[in-house]
């Protein structure tokens, strides 16, 4: 009997492991508590900053999965789709953790980010991986549906230097 308890504690433990790693919620609780350790006077703002408002129609969090016909991602609300719209939605990358950005970085001197911008949504969505930051402006009329995407090479709202971030 003590195997089987044993056992059973074993595949939850398992699956509890694996939700937390292949879920994205690991990234996301690591985001809330950045955001949540700060001063109180300046939470709100971040709030607003890093995880959107829905007065504002924008929702911030990190990138979970693009699929055909959207993205998945882990914001303030847990895990939402938002779908693309072709020839309506924009799509950004901000690649603030190029090599060129670290180096001047580590020498503190200013650095400039590459913003690019794509029509293409599947060649969009190749610069992202699991955990990165996002932020969609959506549709007031359809609030699953992507207006503006921007996604991120790192976390840049984090007070650490670039190459901390850009190891996230």
């Amino acid at each position: 009997m003590k195997w089987l308890v044993f056992g059973i504690g074993a595949v939850v433990l398992g699956f509890l492991v694996l939700v937390y790693e292949f879920s994205g919620i690991r990234y996301y609780w690591e985001m809330s508590d950045f955001v949540r350790s700060r001063k109180i006077e300046e939470k709100v703002a971040m709030e607003r900053e890093v995880f959107g408002s829905d007065s504002e129609l924008t929702y911030g969090g990190v990138f979970l999965r693009a699929t055909d016909k959207g993205i998945w991602m882990w914001g303030r609300g847990g895990p939402r789709f938002f779908t693309k719209e072709n020839g309506i939605s924009a799509y950004y990358f901000f690649d603030i953790c190029s090599q060129e950005n670290i180096k001047l970085d580590l020498q503190s001197k200013n650095m400039s980010t590459i913003r690019e911008f794509f029509s293409d949504f599947n060649i969009w969505q190749k610069k992202l991986k699991k955990g990165k930051y996002i932020f969609v402006r959506y549709d007031r009329n359809n609030p699953k549906a992507m207006k503006e995407v921007w996604g991120y090479g790192g976390w840049y709202f984090l007070d650490r230097n670039l190459s901390q971030q850009c190891a996230i």
